[in-house]
């Protein structure tokens, strides 16, 4: 066997002047990756604004991506302009036409453009073969709030086996501030959908935690933006017929309208009179009996959802569907570098305890390491109000570690009682690669008053303890694996009784053949009516969405479920069956069903011990101008007299214009109540909001 030659080391291949001429090299491109954005009103698909490199993140190998996709960026005084050419291959999945930010199962194209690093968020703008329109804002947590709209436009198509896009992102949707040079970042992602892959430019990965924004390729654009103080006037009418009445109703309160200014690139001015929630759909039934908590309802209503983030709030501080039916609402935040903050103030005509007043006032100073909330909370009418101040700093002390503080004081003044109460918590985060970690410790005085929010618990002190973490298998069958715990305890602060204890863990097996496994175990031991009881569940959840026009999930639990009346517990079994897809380019299906059957229940406890939760939605798109949803609502739960529940709508909608739509709808709800259907409400509507 010849022998092998000796690998010459770098000193023998270079003298000592060229190693530091080939370090400095190496320095020097490794520190100007920025890419400065030409500025034309033209097209300029060159070298200088070219981006080619996108690696596979998901699973994360980084793995070079095979199809060619080449990427260019421009831009004038009012826009940024996209140009994308991207090899189809022979698996290009295309989706389906929706509305606007509804996701259709397709291939797609997202661009992530940050405008301050600081506050770790980007706007996302998705794009599709068919021409959907989905956008949004991806906090550092890696949610996107889809209820921030922008008004990019853009171009699909197929030209010579290349899927093209041209697009058209305007400056004045975003926040930045306002001099140049603009140092922002971007991130590209091509998600192909036949082989559920995610390929960036660059190799970024949500494992990263805030380095995730930090490490996105720098954008730096040195022509100033021209400032552009917009603004939006959107009235309406609409006519409803209300059956349960039997009259027709168009008054005052049947016209609104909302208007939207813009002053600069920070700033937004938002005030609706009498907004209307007409077209909103009805909510999806849950499973609300035998509960020990009043349920909690996801919001559904633009207003009180988009731009929220900039108060720096949770749901259960401000819990939005306290407010009915708004007189007005009004909404103000602007962004600087080293300061945001937000004013919100609706009167409500809630029926129930008259007119309330609702007000937010939201002060964030930022820095690099560090963000600090200020907020004061407040609900009040003619003889009550209650007021809440959050103090809220964190803190970055070391990379991608976070300590943090969260204490609320309030007051409350109704009739003869006025009480003062408090609420403390702090904790800790840490993300590291593909493994993260939090703890929290708190306590609440039983006199603390958050009538704008929700509140489940007083008078109890306890901690948290919550860990993730994810592997990539990148096997023949196995893609991933995820595992996460959760262990929490809360005692009264008095005679420190234990009052829950919860241990959650759940593990999930991704497989490459689009099925994902989980493995879910809960226990809880709850004191109830002086007594402990020991509540837990086990069960499994099969994922399958290897196909567009079949996705079905199916899911069992074994449970020990507590009947808080007369308080005991009695074993349980919960059946969970759900089946999607798109039929083609212009329609969907989904059927969600839930059964709980209970074992040995006797009758004179006057619960149900076998009844069904369903959902179903139908959606057919002529376009994606033109939508058609119906939906159906429906629970056989028994409950004394009353025995079902059925709901049901359909609502049409036509984009006639930019931002004008037509919409026309049907809602219906009815209780059946000793073998008779007593109507809830039943309303026919027609709609228009025409944006000027």
């Amino acid at each position: 066997m010849p022998k092998r030659k000796k690998r010459k080391t770098l000193d023998e291949l270079m003298t000592f002047p060229q190693v530091i001429v080939f370090l400095f090299l190496l320095l020097y491109i490794s520190t100007t990756q920025a890419l400065a954005v030409p500025y034309s009103q033209n097209e300029v698909l060159e070298e200088i604004n070219l981006i080619r490199d996108f690696i596979r993140v998901e699973p994360f190998d980084s793995l070079s991506l095979q199809l060619e996709t080449n990427f260019w960026i421009w831009h004038d005084q009012d826009n940024l302009y996209l140009k994308i050419k991207s090899d189809q291959g022979h698996s290009l999945q295309p989706g389906r036409y929706t509305a606007d930010d509804v996701w259709p199962q397709s291939d797609f194209i997202r661009i992530q453009i940050i405008t301050d690093v600081k506050n770790y968020y980007s706007y996302c703008y998705y794009f599709f073969p068919l021409g959907n329109k989905y956008d949004g804002v991806r906090d550092s947590r890696f949610k996107i709030d889809k209820n921030w709209d922008s008004s990019y436009s853009y171009k699909s198509e197929f030209i010579n086996g290349d899927w093209v896009v041209s697009a058209s992102i305007p400056f004045k949707d975003l926040r930045f501030f306002p001099h140049p040079p603009y140092n922002w970042k971007i991130i590209i992602t091509r998600y192909l959908k036949e082989t559920n892959e995610h390929f960036s430019f660059p190799g970024v990965h949500t494992k990263m935690g805030n380095d995730y924004f930090r490490k996105a390729a720098d954008l730096i654009i040195n022509r100033e933006i021209r400032k552009s103080q917009s603004f939006f006037v959107r009235p309406y009418i609409i006519g409803s017929y209300d059956s349960s009445r039997d009259n027709w109703e168009f008054d005052e309160n049947n016209m609104g309208i909302d208007f939207s200014y813009y002053p600069d690139f920070s700033s937004k001015f938002n005030i609706s009179i009498n907004p209307d929630f007409t077209d909103v759909p009805i909510d999806d039934e849950i499973d609300i009996y035998n509960l020990k908590y009043t349920p909690a309802y996801a919001e559904n209503r633009f207003f009180f959802i988009e731009d929220f983030n900039a108060f720096g709030l949770d749901y259960d501080t401000f819990y939005s569907r306290h407010i009915k039916q708004p007189l007005y609402a009004l909404k103000i935040t602007r962004n600087t570098p080293e300061l945001s903050w937000g004013l919100l103030s609706i009167k409500d005509k809630n029926l129930d305890s008259g007119q309330d007043y609702f007000n937010i006032i939201s002060v964030n100073p930022t820095g690099k390491y560090y963000r600090l909330n200020f907020s004061l909370l407040s609900r009040a009418n003619e003889d009550y109000h209650n007021e809440v101040l959050q103090i809220a700093p964190r803190m970055e002390f070391s990379e991608n570690k976070f300590i943090w503080v969260n204490l609320k004081s309030s007051y409350r003044d109704h009739i003869d009682e006025k009480i003062a109460g408090y609420h403390f918590a702090t904790g800790f985060e840490m993300y590291k690669s593909n493994f993260l970690l939090t703890m929290k410790a708190e306590q609440m005085s039983e006199d603390f008053s958050l009538d704008m929010g929700k509140i489940f618990e007083d008078d109890f002190f306890g901690w948290q303890i919550y860990t993730e973490t994810n592997r990539d298998i990148n096997r023949q069958l196995l893609r991933t694996i995820d595992f996460s715990i959760w262990i929490s305890e809360e005692l009264n602060n008095k005679k420190h009784d234990l009052l829950e204890r919860f241990l959650i863990s759940e593990l999930v097996f991704e497989f490459n053949f689009n099925l994902e496994l989980t493995i879910d175990a809960k226990f809880v031991r709850e004191q109830y009516s002086r007594k402990y009881f020991n509540k837990n569940r086990v069960g499994i959840i099969f994922n399958w969405d290897k196909y567009n026009w079949f996705n079905i999930i199916a899911g069992y639990f074994k449970l020990d479920a507590l009947i808080y009346d007369p308080g005991l517990i009695k074993k349980a079994d919960y059946f969970q069956v759900g089946l999607k897809g798109d039929l083609g380019k212009h329609l969907a299906f989904s059927i969600l069903a839930d059964n709980l059957q209970y074992r040995d229940l006797k009758p004179d406890y006057n619960m149900d011990d076998n009844y069904w939760i369903i959902n179903s939605d139908l959606s057919l798109n002529l376009s994606n101008q033109i939508n058609c949803t119906a939906g159906l609502r429906y629970n056989n739960y028994n409950w004394y007299k009353y025995t079902e529940h059925v709901g049901y709508f359909l609502n049409f909608r036509w984009e006639y214009w930019r931002d004008c739509n037509l919409f026309i709808g049907y809602k219906y709800s009815a209780d059946e109540i000793n073998t008779d259907y007593n109507t809830n409400y039943e309303i026919f509507y027609l709609k228009i909001v025409h944006t000027l």
